[in-house]
């Protein structure tokens, strides 16, 4: 993992000098060809570190999200009511953990919500549960997937989860079925009545997900110094664990790098580098200082609803989103954002954010550096978009599916 730190903080120092663009799966490459015009090279970011181990499977079902509606846990739980055999552990918190348990009641046990959990109970469930369950709708990428590999447990996804699709391949690492409890509660019986072909599929799952890595590192860069903007430890998520060891590696290749802190000063420095996820509480005021000045962004999620609306609506400033949303869709964006503040609409970051992405908000002021005026080296970095303008946004992957408040790995 820190070798994959050091290889992202390698990429990182280049960003400046590149005009490629990196995402971590094919899902969200296209998602960002088909948005802004801009080609991706494939990516993928190794998972966060626990204490990965295996264990003999024990008969339930893990899952490990946000409880949050997009995670789709009720297809899961609905599994179970046609199952009374299938036996579901959901790890996490989130704003749909009360409608969850409405629909468990009844269950007679079936279904345990153990809350947010730290490393050591993370790592324990993975190690002793038959399969993990991750099905959220066309999601980014997902780190879930590869931890349960790590784990050596296969995965149950459906065929509309987006990103997880590319790893969790059907009987080879995992089970994929329809979007729909019964098909599920098939895949999950299937799984525990043939636990040895179970166990094989998450071996093979675990080879997939050590073969993740970003590369090799390079030598050193010219002088330059760096303000580097993202969430860190204490902070619970995983873009704050990644860029723990993100920032001993970049400063191995980087001559000075200083850790901008929310409601301090700006530090000076010659480029700006803003840790972009879709959490307001963790990331609104680096979208406060990239809007005060323009950098390098590392953009850890392209579905950003939930963050534009935390730093529009959840700060009083409704033209605010109002103007995003009119930005991504037109008049109808607007009159949709007019309808969700009268509360004539449902909230759009909880039911459907995937629609509105609202990207284009921090996309709009994300641009490479000028020449930096403290270098006098002729190698300095220039940033170029894919047309060879100078600006362009370089997007580097980072822990994805962290767009929320408050959570510990076991709600990503």
């Amino acid at each position: 993992m820190r070798r994959s730190a050091r290889s992202s903080a390698s990429i990182a120092s280049r960003s400046a000098r590149r005009a490629r663009c990196s995402q971590p799966s094919r899902n969200v490459a296209d998602r960002l060809k088909l948005s802004a015009g801009i080609e991706a090279e494939l990516l993928p970011h190794p998972p966060q570190q626990l204490a990965f181990r295996t264990a003999e499977p024990e008969r339930f079902v893990l899952s490990v999200n946000r409880l949050d509606r997009a995670k789709r846990i009720d297809l899961l739980i609905e599994a179970a009511k046609s199952d009374p055999d299938l036996r579901i552990v959901i790890a996490g918190e989130g704003p749909d953990r009360e409608r969850l348990e409405q629909l468990a009641a009844g269950l007679n046990g079936q279904v345990e919500f153990t809350g947010r959990v730290d490393d050591e109970r993370l790592a324990d469930l993975y190690a002793r549960c038959l399969a993990v369950y991750y099905a959220p709708i066309d999601e980014d990428f997902g780190m879930v997937p590869y931890e349960a590999f790590l784990s050596q447990k296969p995965v149950v996804t459906t065929l509309d989860a987006g990103g997880p699709l590319e790893v969790v391949h059907d009987h080879e690492t995992g089970v994929v079925v329809a979007p729909d409890p019964l098909a599920l509660a098939q895949a999950c019986a299937y799984l525990a009545a043939h636990v040895d072909e179970a166990k094989a599929w998450g071996r093979a799952g675990k080879a997939v997900a050590e073969r993740v890595t970003l590369g090799r590192v390079h030598r050193r860069t010219p002088r330059v110094k760096v303000a580097y903007y993202s969430p860190l430890p204490p902070s619970r998520s995983g873009i704050a664990d990644y860029s723990s060891l993100l920032l001993p590696a970049l400063r191995e290749r980087i001559e000075e790098v200083v850790v901008a802190e929310p409601g301090r000063r700006a530090p000076a420095a010659d480029i700006a580098l803003y840790h972009v996820g879709n959490d307001p509480d963790a990331h609104g005021w680096i979208v406060d200082a990239l809007q005060r000045r323009p950098g390098v962004v590392v953009l850890h999620e392209f579905v950003l609803h939930h963050l534009i609306s935390g730093i529009t609506l959840g700060r009083g400033n409704a033209r605010g989103y109002f103007d995003a949303m009119e930005r991504d869709l037109g008049v109808t964006g607007r009159l949709l954002a007019l309808g969700v503040a009268d509360n004539l609409l449902p909230l759009l970051w909880e039911t459907q954010p995937e629609r509105f992405p609202l990207a284009g908000v921090v996309l709009d002021l994300a641009q490479g550096p000028d020449r930096p005026p403290r270098t006098t080296s002729s190698r300095a970095p220039v940033a170029r978009d894919t047309r060879g303008r100078s600006g362009g946004c370089r997007i580097l992957p980072g822990p994805t599916s962290l767009w929320h408040p408050r959570r510990s790995r076991a709600t990503r």
